[in-house]
């Protein structure tokens, strides 16, 4: 077996392409939900020696659940014909001081509630319906981190 290698890689250009492609593949499989995507990236972030392929699952299940999140509010928010009430909005931001280079993915969904906080890193656990996930991604992304970052 192949040890994975590691690469020189700048989080900012990877969080906003796989921002984008998410996006994309968003809008293309439901065409009638729209999202505000905030980007305050720093640019000047600069590169970190880590395997690409680890931090851009960790990127892709936690935007995933952030448009989760926010579809999910928005879509049990605006069931009636009534003017629009919930704006969905995902914002990305990127940092760096002291050593740290920091990604931030927020979103305006419903929150996590407080009782289930400290279960949301544990394997199997979710709170989607059965069918919409299998309860690994934050896991998965949380074991990934661990290897030199956190998640929070």
């Amino acid at each position: 077996m192949q040890a994975v290698k590691s690469n020189w890689l700048t989080l900012t250009l990877c969080a906003k392409s796989i921002l984008t492609w998410l996006t994309t593949v968003l809008l293309a499989t439901t065409p009638d939900f729209s999202c505000h995507i905030n980007k305050n990236v720093d640019e000047s972030l600069p590169q970190i020696n880590v395997v690409a392929q680890d931090v851009s699952r960790v990127l892709l299940n936690i935007f995933n659940n952030a448009f989760y999140a926010v579809k999910q509010k928005s879509t049990t928010l605006n069931k009636s014909n009534q003017p629009r009430v919930f704006d969905p909005a995902v914002t990305l931001t990127t940092s760096h001081g002291n050593g740290h280079v920091t990604i931030s993915i927020k979103d305006n969904g419903s929150g996590i509630p407080v009782s289930i906080k400290e279960k949301i890193f544990q394997p199997f656990f979710s709170t989607k319906p059965t069918g919409d996930g299998t309860g690994l991604s934050l896991s998965l992304s949380h074991d990934i981190a661990a290897h030199g970052g956190t998640i929070k």
